[in-house]
């Protein structure tokens, strides 16, 4: 039966449908077809009809009727009505909720060490345990799929039942399995109807029900597909008809319906149909009726197909990956750089060996072109806690020489940058030109162009998703530049550390990301951690996981049109693009043979036109050639197989050594890095019995170790000697591949990469002489190990509340009293954060963990001044007092500073606000006013000339009327004097003049600016109303009003281009100073004024050399023999009109408010 539409629909190639279908019997068959208009040529309609379920459509062509059917054989996807309803079960151990097993996770792997990570209910061990979910009141059950835990205790899915409950709690039917169920187990069932799904585990012993997923499924389909791009709709089509063909064997009221029908555009969000509920309602016959109507639909686009598919390339065809911190090849294979010890690099080049050694930080990257330029990356210089980072150049001609080995040649360039974590990950072209520089601490990748050994035009990435914390670990560079991929070892999909490859390319001047993410799976953890490489010709690329195994990917890119293929613009795969194949063209005659839009499609041509069309699509794979190369080329690459020689040689004669020879005669094939569940988990996990845990001990399922203890210092200069106990995972620490063992009363080892808290039986009072003292040992050089504290259970940290252990052995005696910027705080908390781990096998072991008081010293020194370098001295009647400087505030609060204060930044402190914000009391403010409950502000002078050319003041004050999410400042403002303000930190302010100022053509800004601490950015902006505020705040990237400014002292900005050189009155100016950390900088501004130049110009050329006037006019001549500037044409003057007046500037007609000027 067809069915009319109120409305007819538009539909193309991107035109998709969705509708819901069940069946009440079962159908031999089900088709769809489109009744439609073409275009305006045809004046009957046209069919397009498909398969959606059986076998083949047959149409009987008539008069008047052109048939333009494709058959298609598209199932819809069985629906699973138990994803996200509403679980319970018998009881429940740590994390292992009820609600995991509908949350439609099919991981059935279970790590005892990584709750977080796992996917899988889990019961105590108990007689009879269940776990049931409640469907709707009357579902029609077919079938009940069960997904079983993985692992050691996978054998506990046994001797089960499942039952079927009405709604009213009564048992509808129920099958019992004997013995082990497989990892997946169908069950099936005769359309019981029911409410909810138990398993119950039988039998009278205590066991242990775990599930990674249970699915319910009956006779219920949901179909969305591209019925455009099925059928190759034409753009220009009109749907007014639809009709649903079914097949069934007998003729009953009702044997299936379908609902909620939705056509939309994949492409765009917009105007869809809908025809909902074709059901049976009149029982006396079959014919259903049809609801029609029309609506706004918001359905997101579908993109074309595009995926990143595994391949397994043989071992010889292997990309070179670059940036490894141990090892790397040019790509061609004539230079190698390796790591030796902690900072030194070795060079192999036609059997030369090669050295360099930095003398500080640790090497964490290094590449090497074709061209034998070396990129190397340092960390930890001027000490591992210093933040700077150091990207170096080498060339290995130079080192070559005799005087390589003096470390003050300086035979390098380099980029220095204080950011922790600069260079971890780098790369460099072949042809030298390009480098990338990897901070995964900031989730940012830098790129360079590699000018004369300098570093030239920098451009960014970077990744704001918090998941892809190490985004920057490894980068790679395409060949030519133009493509890079990016590591997130520590990425998280579905819950699971699988890590990720980012890819991006470059277009119009920018890095522009490819859509689709190449994530790890559960089988490849941590993708990109050692390693990666790309292709961008091939859409390629390689990654080694934490094991240094590689895997090789493919972005593949499949057109929707069955005529086209898909190619890379300008070679590059990454960026692909449809293509009709010859013979045909695309239906666009703008496009010649390129699809541009998703509503082109490839359409027939003449041979003359567009090429001979083929016989049938072409394969995409070109046939093996018979005939064989006549000389094989010989590999660069060694041998995956090193010998087994216990002794490896130093110096492989291959011109790529293996990266990792193994010690062991006879190695493993896979080794682990995680160790077997003997003995392996740490304090705090999930256990059954006591042989799982390091510590060999197991208390109500949890790993239990010693009880620490932590010395603490006592109100009467002495100590106590206090219990800790480890915070459960789910209350405050983060877990990712370790954890943390307390061996003995006074050792705590960390293991992997861990955070893991502490709770004190008793509190200590930290201040400004605060210090920590603790043994420390570690096996392995590798890791950052820090520890923390905190004063409540808001474990949303930040490194500045941890303390860096920086020896890797050896007494440790730091001050912690900084931590919490000299503030006394109540500490509850201690926590032991390690990062960086390079294995499970060895720890790193604190001992005697102590915190003391150190020897308070004077805050007055000797001759009666004071020592911190931000208070002034206060000298009244023999007592001397200290006072915090302008933008800083006593740790504790207030302007005095005590002792055991310090004067610490009113941007970092929680006691102390800036002109303008909100306050309580006098001493919450910089300035010590508190007026209303907002610190008092204070007018600044601006200078500025008139139109008569006298000079005025005008008075600026702070505003307080635009909306603050406008504009906004995490540091504040101090006005000094009358014609002066401080800024301190990252500021955005903007000020309101309180009377008008005038600004033409001639006016400049001057201003006095003193930068203190350094800021990256500084601009200041003029607005001529509230309107020009809002709209360069919200819309205008480019901030038209607004001059950018560098360096310090007097700066002059020319304000004519600000307002397109109109005569306006200003109204508004803001200031914006700004860093990368929110807390630095600081600076003075001063001497603002407004003053006119070059009023001359006009008297000396008007009427006479218009050119030097303004180089876009020209001189007329009246009558009467008089002369004028003019504008000439395309342009007109600033302020309306033809002729150039004094304060005019000839301006595009293009730009101008004004528009054209026909006049004569």
């Amino acid at each position: 039966d067809s069915f009319q539409l109120s409305n007819a629909i538009p539909a193309s190639k991107t035109t998709n449908i969705q509708f819901h279908l069940s069946e009440s019997q079962k159908v031999n068959a089900l088709g769809i077809c489109l009744y439609g208009v073409y275009g305006t040529s045809f004046e009957e309609n046209t069919i397009y009809c498909a398969v959606l379920k059986g076998g083949r459509l047959s149409i009987k062509n008539t008069k008047n009727v052109i048939v333009e059917r494709k058959d298609a054989s598209l199932l819809g996807k069985h629906k699973n009505v138990a994803l996200g309803k509403n679980t319970s079960q018998s009881s429940v151990i740590q994390l292992g909720y009820s609600r995991l097993g509908v949350d439609g996770n099919l991981n059935q792997n279970f790590e005892n060490f990584l709750w977080e990570e796992n996917s899988v209910t889990h019961t105590n061990a108990e007689i009879a345990p269940w776990w049931e979910v409640h469907l709707t009141d009357s579902t029609t059950i077919q079938k009940v799929v069960i997904y079983s835990r993985n692992g050691e205790y996978e054998d506990d899915l046994s001797d089960f039942t499942v039952f079927i409950y009405l709604a009213d709690g009564v048992e509808a039917t129920r099958q019992v399995f004997v013995g082990k169920a497989p990892p997946v187990k169908e069950i099936l069932f005769d359309n019981i109807i029911g409410a909810r799904v138990r398993i119950v585990l039988n039998g009278d012993k205590e066991r242990t029900l775990c599930l990674a997923e249970v699915q319910v499924y009956g006779p219920s389909f949901q179909f969305d597909f591209p019925i455009g791009q099925i059928l190759n709709l034409p753009a220009d089509l009109k749907v007014n008809r639809i009709a649903f063909v079914q097949d069934h064997d007998v003729f009953e009221d009702e044997a299936s319906a379908i609902e909620d029908i939705v056509f939309y555009d994949s492409q765009r969000d917009g105007i869809a149909a809908t025809v909902s509920t074709f059901h049976n309602e009149d029982t006396s016959h079959s014919r259903p009726h049809l609801i029609s109507s029309y609506f706004l639909s918001l359905i997101s686009s579908t993109p074309k197909i595009r995926t990143w598919t595994q391949i397994h390339p043989d071992n010889t065809d292997t990309l070179n990956i670059q940036g490894d911190e141990i090892r790397t090849s040019s790509d061609n294979g004539s230079f190698i750089a390796m790591k030796s010890k902690s900072r030194d690099i070795l060079i192999l080049h036609e059997g030369k060996l090669s050295s360099f050694n930095y003398p500080t930080g640790q090497l964490k990257g290094i590449a090497v072109s074709d061209e034998g330029i070396i990129i190397a990356g340092f960390e930890g210089i001027d000490g591992a806690d210093s933040g700077l980072g150091v990207v170096l150049i080498l060339n290995v001609f130079d080192l070559s020489s005799p005087k390589s080995n003096n470390n003050n040649n300086n035979e390098w360039k380099s980029k220095s940058v204080w950011k922790s974590g600069y260079g971890s990950g780098v790369d460099i072209t072949p042809d030298s030109k390009m480098i990338a520089v990897g901070n995964p601490k900031e989730r940012t990748v830098y790129t360079y162009i590699l000018n004369d050994d300098e570093f030239a035009s920098e451009h960014r990435i970077k990744h704001y998703d918090p998941t892809s914390k190490s985004f920057g670990w490894n980068v790679a560079l395409a060949k030519d530049g133009q493509t890079i991929a990016v590591a997130s070892p520590s990425a998280v999909s579905s819950a699971v550390q699988v890590g990720a490859i980012f890819v991006y390319v470059w277009i119009d001047d920018d890095w522009t990301a490819v859509t689709e993410i190449l994530y790890g799976r559960n089988e490849i953890r941590k993708l990109g951690l050692g390693g990666i490489a790309i292709n961008a010709s091939l859409a390629r690329v390689d990654a080694k996981d934490h094991n240094d195994n590689v895997y090789s990917f493919v972005y593949d890119n499949q057109c929707g049109d069955s005529h086209a293929f898909s190619e890379g613009i300008e070679g590059n795969a990454f960026r692909p693009r449809c293509k009709c194949m010859s013979g045909f063209k695309s239906s666009d005659p703008a496009s010649d043979n390129i699809l541009q839009i998703e509503t082109d499609v490839c359409i027939a041509c003449p041979a003359s036109e567009c090429g001979d069309r083929p016989t049938s699509s072409p394969t995409f794979r070109p046939t093996l050639s018979s005939t064989p190369t006549t000389g094989p080329t010989l590999s660069a690459a060694p041998t995956l197989n090193p010998t087994q020689s216990i002794s490896p040689s130093s110096f492989p004669t291959t011109g790529n050594p293996t990266t990792k020879p193994s010690l062991s005669v006879y190695p493993s094939s896979n080794p682990t890095q995680i160790p077997s569940t003997y003995g392996s988990i740490f304090d705090g996990g999930y256990c059954r019995s006591s042989t799982e845990c390091s510590t060999f001990k197991c208390i109500d399922n949890t790993c239990v170790g010693q009880t620490l203890l932590v010395t603490i210092p006592d109100e009467n200069d002495g100590s106590d000697i206090i219990n800790t106990t480890l915070v459960p995972f789910e209350v405050g620490s983060h877990i990712e591949t370790g954890g943390v063992v307390v061996w003995t009363k006074d050792t705590v080892e960390i293991f992997g990469d861990t955070f893991r808290a502490f709770e004190l039986s008793k509190s200590f009072n930290l201040n400004k002489n605060t210090r920590l003292q603790v043994e420390l040992a570690n096996a392995d050089a590798a890791p950052i190990t820090s520890i923390c504290l905190f004063e409540t259970l808001d474990f949303d940290y930040t490194p500045k509340q941890c303390a860096q252990l920086l020896s890797t052995s050896g007494q440790i005696d730091i001050n912690v009293g900084s931590l919490l910027n000299n503030r006394k705080a109540k500490i509850v908390f201690i926590a032991f954060i390690q990062a960086g781990a390079t294995s499970l096998e060895y720890g790193t072991s604190i001992t005697d963990i102590a915190f003391v008081y150190s020897e308070s010293t004077d805050i007055v020194d000797e001759k009666g001044q004071c020592t911190d370098p931000n208070s002034s001295t206060i000298n009244q009647d023999g007592n001397t007092t200290c006072i915090c400087n302008v933008g800083y505030v006593s740790s504790n609060g207030g302007k005095v500073q005590r002792e055991l204060d310090s004067c610490i930044s009113c941007v970092s402190s929680p006691f102390c606000f800036f002109e303008g914000e909100i306050c309580s009391v006098n001493a919450d403010c910089d300035n010590m006013i508190c007026d209303g409950g907002i610190c008092q502000t204070t007018d600044i002078e601006l200078a500025a000339e008139k139109q008569d050319g006298n000079m005025t003041i005008v008075m600026a004050g702070l505003n307080t009327s635009i909306p603050s999410s406008l504009i906004d400042s995490i540091g504040g403002i101090r006005t000094e004097s009358e014609n002066a303000i401080r800024i301190f930190g990252n500021v955005h302010k903007l000020f309101k003049l309180r009377a008008p100022a005038y600004v033409d053509k001639y006016t400049l800004l001057y201003v006095e600016l003193q930068q203190v601490e350094a800021f990256q950015k500084v601009r200041i902006c003029l607005y001529g109303n509230q309107d020009e505020v809002i709209s360069n705040s919200t819309i205008l990237a480019d901030e038209k009003r607004c001059q950018h400014i560098t360096g310090d002292g007097a700066i002059k900005i020319h304000l004519g281009d600000f307002f397109s050189f109109k005569i306006v009155q200003v109204r508004y100016f803001s200031i914006l100073f700004e860093n990368d950390d929110d807390i630095d900088g600081e600076a003075v501004l001063s001497g603002f004024s407004l003053r006119r130049e070059g009023l001359e110009d006009y008297d000396n050329f008007s009427g006479t050399n218009c050119p030097a006037l303004d180089v876009n006019s020209a001189i007329i001549t009246n009558s009467a023999g008089g002369s004028k500037c003019v504008c000439i044409d395309g342009f007109v003057a600033s302020n309306g009109g033809k002729v150039l007046e004094r304060y005019d500037t000839c301006v595009s007609t293009l730009f101008s408010i004004g528009g054209f000027d026909f006049s004569s």
